[in-house]
């Protein structure tokens, strides 16, 4: 029993120090930017320049944006306003283009009885992550909240100005794709 605690223990340093060693470049307001290591955690940036030193955090104040690279891979996080109340949410960019796809990463949190009689709140290990989803059409303040629930009469309204769109969507072209594929596909034929 001991040695699976240990071996447990060890793991989850491991991980976490293995995890939190994603290669990272900080873009600040002012458009410079640093390359180093860092992480996200709420809404916050935790960034550092060398691996060995420790992680300084960062807030929508100073910084605009975080690329994350592993393998041939690139993520990106940005500080939007979403409600345009100077107050900045930290959203990871799914499709960039004349409409931007943001997600919002949720927990979901369950409540679990434990052993001595009281609830405790922990998350959920098969749907740990919800996403609300935002779109944002270039030039223009608004971030839109896309319902988890998309009917094809608001699908058809929210990019109604591009007729070859609403003709595939009419016909069930979109019947199984995601959100990301269809904002992509609008991007891409949509947009002269």
């Amino acid at each position: 029993m001991i040695q699976r605690f240990i071996m447990l223990i060890i793991f989850f340093l491991m991980y976490n120090s293995y995890a939190q060693k994603l290669k990272a470049t900080i873009h600040f307001r002012d458009g410079t930017s640093l390359e180093g290591y860092g992480y996200t955690q709420k809404n916050k940036i935790k960034f550092r320049l060398e691996s060995e030193e420790e992680y300084d955090t960062w807030t929508d104040l100073m910084v605009k944006e975080i690329d994350f690279f592993w393998y041939k891979n690139q993520q990106t996080f940005r500080y939007v306003d979403i409600k345009n109340r100077l107050k900045y949410t930290l959203l990871k960019v799914i499709i960039e283009g004349e409409y931007t796809l943001y997600g919002k990463l949720v927990p979901e949190v369950i409540y679990s009885d434990t052993p001595f009689g009281f609830s405790q709140a922990v998350r959920s290990p098969d749907n740990k992550n919800l996403r609300k989803y935002y779109l944002h059409k270039k030039g223009e303040k608004k971030y839109l909240e896309i319902p988890k629930i998309r009917s094809k009469k608001y699908m058809r309204k929210l990019f109604n100005d591009c007729e070859y769109f609403s003709e595939r969507f009419d016909d069930g072209e979109f019947k199984n794709n995601t959100l990301a594929e269809i904002v992509d596909y609008y991007n891409y034929f949509c947009i002269d």
